[in-house]
Order: structure tokens, then sequence, then C-alpha cells
């Protein structure tokens, strides 16, 4: 019922540990495939793939949007999960994707919890722009049949799964998963992950992509100096204390 595409470029050290945790958190008779596209690794993450058990596709077309579209129509399954190989859902993740299918939901996302933001609030911050916009870019899960009908990923967008789930609307209702998608093998800095959300938000609220790509520069630096004053003034308070103590 359920296939999940992953798209890998050397992550040797990752990938035979996801596939495991997909099979041991799933049921045969709900994922039916587990299918690893390589964008041109340079390591054994191909060999890693196929020692664990998955279907793998590898140079199929030039750019990763295009590998993604090709394997998409090839796949078995009638749900489709697009996942990051550093990234393991919620051990529930197929029952839940099933439940989502049946309340005829044909677009969903998972949340995604990290331990990398500076505070709580800015936590809780990101979890209600996800929320409220119903779009995110990690632990796609889209009915196949809708995908095609839907035109599949834009080749040309700056960021092709949140063009995706906004152009898709037209066809669906979307919905936010109750269940948090996490990131095990890699950390995204605090800063990337609320830029992320942040352009996920205004994608998700029909923003343009174009006004998007003009101000991404300006976003960036402007979360930055948000995000990060406590965090700073943390790392300066040993020093500062240092200081007063050698004056004195």
């Amino acid at each position: 019922m359920i296939s999940v595409i992953i798209p890998t470029l050397n992550n040797q050290d990752c990938i035979s540990h996801t596939i495991a945790y997909l099979k041991r958190n799933s049921y045969t008779r709900l994922v039916r495939e587990i299918i690893v596209i390589d964008l041109g690794s340079k390591d054994k993450t191909v060999k890693e793939a196929e020692k664990a058990g998955a279907k793998v596709y590898r140079g199929l077309r030039k750019s990763r949007v295009a590998q993604l579209n090709t394997v998409a129509q090839r796949a078995s399954g009638e749900l489709l999960l697009f996942l990051n190989p550093m990234l393991l859902p919620p051990p529930d993740f197929a029952r839940e994707i099933v439940r989502m299918y049946n309340r005829k939901t044909g677009l969903g996302v998972f949340r995604t919890r990290s331990q990398n933001y500076p505070n709580r609030l800015l936590q809780l911050l990101s979890n209600h722009f996800v929320r409220f916009a119903r779009i995110e870019a990690q632990g796609l899960i889209v009915v196949k049949e809708l995908f095609i009908k839907g035109g599949q990923f834009n080749e040309n967008a700056r960021w092709p799964e949140y063009e995706l789930i906004q152009r898709l609307r037209r066809y669906s209702k979307t919905e936010v998963l109750p269940l948090h998608i996490v990131p095990v093998f890699h950390q995204l800095s605090p800063s990337s992950q609320i830029q992320r959300t942040t352009i996920a938000f205004l994608i998700g609220c029909g923003v343009p992509e174009q006004w998007i790509s003009q101000v991404e520069e300006r976003i960036r630096k402007t979360i930055v100096c948000c995000s990060h004053p406590f965090h700073s003034l943390t790392k300066m308070l040993p020093h500062i204390r240092l200081h007063q103590s050698r004056v004195r």
C-alpha cells in the first residue's frame, strides 16, 4: 500500500539503519516497498541500501527532482512517503498514514521534532507555523493518483516540496499528522530550522516563491539576529566575569 521513497547522496553511515528501522516498525501488507534513489554517491550508499533489502535506482535522470518524479511513477504503492535518509518517522507511521488515507485525505506531512532550538518558545512557534500553514518538506505523504494528477514535482521550483503541497491543495485537503519525524543522524542549526519553517509558512500563506527567493538572505539574517541573542550572551558571560575579576 505504501511506497517509501528515499533520495540519497553519500549516506552510507545511516541508510542501512534507516531501512532497518522502517522494516522493523511497519507491516509488510502496509509498506509494500522501500525505494532508494541514489543521486551519485561516491561511497558505499548503494551497496548498503541493497544489502538492507531496498530497491535501488541510480542515474535515471540528471536532476534530483526529475529522478523523484520518475521513481514515483514506477512505485507500486497507492501512497507515497518521501523521506530524508537522516530522518526517522514515528514508530506507528504506517498505520497513521493509512488512517489519513481512510479519512479521504490525499496529502499529509509529519511534524519535525528537534532538540536544537535555542529555546522552547521558538520550537512552539515553529510547530504552530507548520500547523497553521499545513506545509512541511520533511516526511511528505501523498496519494500516488493525486501526485500524478497534480503534475508531480516542478523541476524549476526553488522549493519543489513546498510548491507541490501548495499546488495539490486545489485537489485535496492537507493534514498535519499528530506525530513527529525525528532527525537522528544530522541536526540542522537552529537558524536553518527556523529559516526553513519561516519559508514554508510564507509559501503556505500564499506568498509568491519568486518574492521569497529575493528576500531569502534578509530572512536568514533576521532569524540569526533574533534567535541567538540569549545563546550568544550565555557564551559571553564567562569571559565578561573573567574580565571583571581581572579588573578588580
